[in-house]
């Protein structure tokens, strides 16, 4: 292949081409963290799992009911602990549970941020149990290589 460079045609091999084609996309910024592979491999796990975190809670408050039919994992779960009493320890101690499982099973204990990801579930834990009010709680992961993502959650279970 032939390329103009500053005035001068320059014949490009193929082994060339591959190796400019493998600079490019190296050097290149990230515009989606999230879907976008980093030098972080802990961090691109520890991302995935809290997505799926988020995506389980459908991230936003339920006041709208945005959780309905899409989230159906989400209703199903927590529907056994409503009643004119609601079990908010019952269903705080049943989500941990859920949730430390699901750690264990995709997230390795030596992992970067598997102390971050465990507080997260605690918060959100310790939310479901609150009598009163559900706060929203977030979790916000930096990487070794500069990409950082957020996450929220609202644990309010009341379906």
């Amino acid at each position: 292949m032939k390329i103009k460079k500053n005035g001068k045609v320059i014949n490009l091999t193929e082994s060339d081409l591959k190796r400019i084609v493998k600079r490019v996309l190296t050097e290149q910024p990230e515009e989606n963290y999230e879907s976008e592979g980093s030098a972080d491999p802990d961090y691109d796990t520890a991302a995935a799992f809290a997505k799926s975190i988020e995506k389980w809670w459908g991230g936003s408050s339920d006041w709208t009911n945005k959780r309905k039919g899409e989230f159906s994992g989400y209703h199903e779960f927590f529907a056994k602990f409503q009643d004119w009493d609601d079990a908010d320890d019952a269903a705080a101690k049943a989500y941990k549970n859920k949730a430390m499982n699901d750690l264990k099973r995709d997230v390795t204990q030596d992992n970067t941020y598997y102390g971050k990801l465990k507080g997260f579930i605690n918060e959100i834990v310790d939310q479901i149990d609150d009598w009163a009010f559900q706060n929203v709680v977030w979790l916000h992961l930096n990487s070794s290589d500069g990409k950082s993502s957020s996450y929220k959650v609202d644990p309010e279970i009341d379906v």
